[in-house]
């Protein structure tokens, strides 16, 4: 059963369960900011509950994040380096992993994180955060997607 105009609309207030269905060969929505260059699925749930999105970072591109939530993160494809550091030790220890197709990580808020993305492939992953991040920074989600103003 397919949700209706007032489930849409009042979506939040409904027992109705968000549900999206990505294909990595869509399109997708192209950001840029200080951090780097990087896509997203148009199709992802945001909502109070959790944030559920595709992304990829292009192919050769260096992208850095600081986490300000904890979130889950599963690679469906690529590979990248990752350096990171965390608020524990200060940021003062720099660690280093690599990530690649079929690996998950959890990565605790806080974490400083740069990923040097392989220059062969994208590198795409599936990432979930719950609860959702407040709508402080909407710059990487589509806007159809964005918090109600």
């Amino acid at each position: 059963m397919e949700m209706g105009d007032y489930e849409k609309k009042y979506e939040a207030i409904t027992d109705t369960i968000p549900k999206i269905h990505v294909d990595l060969d869509d399109e997708q929505v192209i950001l840029k900011s200080l951090r780097g260059t990087w896509s997203v699925h148009p199709d992802l749930i945001y909502k109070t509950e959790g944030f559920v999105a595709l992304e990829n970072f292009p192919a050769g591109e260096t992208v850095r994040y600081i986490f300000w939530t904890d979130e889950v993160q599963f690679y469906l494809g690529g590979r990248a380096e990752l350096t990171y550091t965390m608020p524990r030790t200060r940021f003062s220890v720099e660690k280093k992993m690599i990530v690649e197709k079929g690996d998950s990580i959890l990565i605790p808020c806080g974490a400083d994180i740069t990923f040097k993305v392989d220059p062969s492939e994208p590198l795409s992953k599936f990432c979930v955060i719950m609860p959702a991040p407040p709508p402080t920074v909407t710059e990487s989600m589509p806007r159809e997607a964005r918090w109600p103003e």
